[in-house]
């Protein structure tokens, strides 16, 4: 992102924090699990599946986000719906 707008990457990063209040990384990875939340509300595909369609690589990876920005693993979700 940073060298679309021809910025260093620390610079570019420390202004995104200063105007959203998340790094870029934070921004990217919310955006990847509330995408993973309609996908697991809509779809009955197993969560490896889901996570590579969020851009994951591995299912262990995405659980971890997904319980580190929701407050629950990707199945208890699911399950609660």
């Amino acid at each position: 992102m940073a060298s679309v707008v021809a910025m260093s990457p620390y610079h570019f990063s420390r202004l995104f924090k200063e105007s959203i209040g998340k790094t870029p990384m934070q921004f990217v990875q919310e955006h990847r699990i509330d995408e993973a939340k309609v996908l697991l509300k809509n779809l009955n595909l197993p969560i490896i599946d889901i996570a590579n369609r969020c851009g994951f690589s591995d299912q262990s990876h995405f659980s971890k986000v997904f319980k580190k920005v929701s407050g629950m693993s990707p199945k208890s979700f699911r399950k609660s719906i």
